[in-house]
């Protein structure tokens, strides 16, 4: 129960700064568009690859990781690949909760962050804001099994670019943690056997 909560706390942090980055980028996008003749930004959108808006599906990876130039033109190539899952994958999360909810969210978010109110404390606090019914805590308990392995995907996606030293700062995958868990309990049983 307690990772259950711990997951649905995870999913309900990532879900929040991202709306909040996405609709800043959009309205700093169409400032930007105001501000220039439209011939002048069809020129500059032919001539980029589409960028995504908002959160990069790596960003939380790498949190703390210094990365060198070289490693960021190969992350920013990783953003490009996993940005339409990134994008579905928000929408799939946004497409569960009401627009009260949302909202509802969104207060008991900043209500925390006022409050200070960090981890079980807070997770209790947004998860009694949203008021689930039970079909939406199922389908909140898959879209999270979803993100999981979405993670773990971009994971390994990373190892190939990262050095080991940062690799060693990489958040744990479930199928890491459930591989040094399995890693753990055999050692010693091996140990004994001999």
């Amino acid at each position: 129960m307690l990772k259950l909560m711990c997951l649905f706390g995870f999913g309900l942090a990532l879900s929040c700064p991202s709306i909040s980055a996405a609709d800043g980028a959009k309205e700093k996008a169409e400032s930007k568009e105001k501000a220039e003749p439209k011939e002048k930004a069809e020129s500059k959108e032919k001539a980029k690859p589409k960028v995504t808006r908002g959160p990069k599906a790596t960003q939380q990876a790498l949190n703390k990781i210094e990365i060198t130039a070289d490693q960021k033109e190969k992350i920013a190539e990783i953003d490009m690949e996993f940005a339409a899952a990134f994008a579905a994958l928000k929408k799939a999360r946004a497409d569960i909760l009401t627009a009260d909810q949302k909202k509802a969210e969104k207060e008991a978010n900043a209500a925390n962050k006022a409050a200070s109110k960090t981890g079980a404390e807070a997770k209790k606090a947004i998860e009694t804001a949203l008021n689930l019914t039970d079909e939406q805590k199922t389908k909140l308990k898959e879209w999270r099994k979803s993100e999981t392995e979405f993670k773990a995907k971009v994971v390994e996606a990373l190892k190939k670019v990262l050095t080991p030293e940062q690799q060693a700062k990489l958040p744990k995958t479930s199928a890491a943690k459930t591989s040094a868990a399995k890693n753990t309990t055999k050692k010693p049983a091996e140990a004994g056997s001999k």
